[in-house]
């Protein structure tokens, strides 16, 4: 059994219809696949126990005839029992194979019967160069640089062992980085557009901005009312929607300063945020140094797509101009997030300004800074550390100052 979670509009359905697709033209004679989404299932009716008794008899005379079964359940967090129901599938139906997903992540990661039973994966949102394969699938004409070394650079940014070695590892990427810039594309417009809307696959064919703002706050909507509801007493939905704003346009978490804005708890901001987290809606990271940190009181957290921070902003601010950065910054977090698992740390401090992100590894760590024109690298500072990366969004190429690089935003999309 096979898992998808993942914030709304990444393409799980899609992936799944893929999925049943191809079995159904490569592997007709050997399998039957089923889709059922279960939102609909629901809405008609059908409970768990009728499920289970319809898919048994399927499930035995395919047997007879020596054909696998294979499940694709759509929107399983709509039926009550429903890790119970996969759970009796699985061990009923012992050569089906399952495929699985939900709209909330916070249901699938907190399922802990099923922990055994299933591979668990996260869809995150687009990257860059997904987006653009995307766009050149559905537009004539359109056709994507190559660029074949998104692995080396990697390596070369995060794992290089001293800022020498990595002058002479970009070295390596730079002549393909900036053929892959040269074609003659609209690059900051694609880049702008990728960072607001289109990292998310269900908004790429819709061209109007506004049309765009308004869908990404109804799917966050979505996400509150329906894959929340069970998490919050309806009371609670507003406070959920105050913290959102606060979040979006602001650079840290206060959790007492939010409780007396919002008139709620400490402790329930917190819950809050937690379940934000495990949602997917919002990225955190835990503070570098461990449990022996002091934790400050003052946190920063990521929107994991930088679409839905604008889809709130645009709904409070007519100019979103002045939070690019912020949109940047998360855009990082969800590359770090891709590129890292579980690398990113933040630096918990109260007195002074510190890094973005501490990126760490079996090596010394790496701080790394986002700033759209920004050249100023004294805010890169960490005992011990290998070297500082500062992304600037105008820059064309890698530049080196102090125990820096100042490295261009576009080359970091290439990852």
């Amino acid at each position: 059994m096979v898992a998808l979670a993942g914030l709304r509009g990444t393409g799980k359905t899609t992936l799944l219809w893929q999925l049943a697709d191809y079995l159904l033209r490569n592997f007709k004679e050997k399998a039957e696949g089923f889709f059922i989404s279960l939102d609909v299932a629901y809405s008609y009716g059908f409970s768990e126990k009728d499920l289970i008794e319809g898919l048994q008899k399927i499930y035995e005379d395919l047997k007879s005839q020596r054909k696998t079964l294979v499940l694709f359940l759509d929107e399983v967090q709509y039926l009550h029992n429903w890790p119970l129901m996969l759970k009796v599938l699985y061990d009923k139906f012992k050569d089906c194979f399952i495929f699985v997903s939900g709209s909330s992540a916070l249901y699938l990661h907190s399922t802990v019967d099923l922990a055994t039973r299933w591979i668990l994966r996260s869809l995150l949102p687009l990257s860059f160069r997904e987006f653009l394969m995307i766009k050149a699938f559905l537009e004539s004409g359109f056709e994507v640089p190559s660029f074949s070394r998104a692995e080396e650079l990697r390596k070369t940014l995060f794992f290089s062992e001293s800022l020498e070695e990595l002058k002479e590892g970009l070295k390596l990427v730079e002549k393909e980085a900036q053929e892959f810039y040269k074609e003659d594309l609209p690059w900051q417009g694609l880049i702008r557009e990728y960072i607001l809307f289109l990292n998310l696959p269900r908004f790429i064919p819709v061209e109007e901005e506004k049309v765009l703002a308004d869908q990404t706050f109804d799917m966050l909507q979505r996400v509150v009312y329906q894959d929340l509801r069970n998490f919050y007493p309806e009371s609670e939905v507003v406070s959920v929607f105050k913290l959102l704003s606060q979040l979006a346009a602001s650079d840290e978490i206060n959790p007492e300063r939010l409780s007396q804005d919002l008139g709620v708890s400490r402790k329930r901001i917190e819950r809050i945020i937690k379940s934000l987290i495990e949602a997917e809606v919002l990225l955190a990271s835990p503070p570098y140094g461990g449990t022996k940190t002091r934790v400050a009181r003052h946190r920063k957290v990521f929107f994991l797509s930088p679409t839905l921070r604008y889809g709130i902003l645009r709904q409070i601010f007519a100019d979103v101009r002045p939070f690019f950065s912020k949109f940047l910054e998360d855009t990082v977090a969800l590359y770090l997030r891709r590129l890292l698992k579980n690398g990113m740390y933040y630096l918990p401090t109260e007195t002074q300004k510190t890094p973005d992100f501490v990126v760490e590894t079996a090596l010394a760590p790496v701080v790394l800074e986002v700033g759209t024109a920004k050249r100023d690298v004294s805010q890169l500072k960490l005992k011990n550390m290998r070297y500082g990366i500062l992304l600037n969004f105008d820059l064309e190429v890698p530049e080196f100052k102090d125990k820096v690089v100042i490295f261009p935003f576009k080359w970091f999309l290439l990852m």
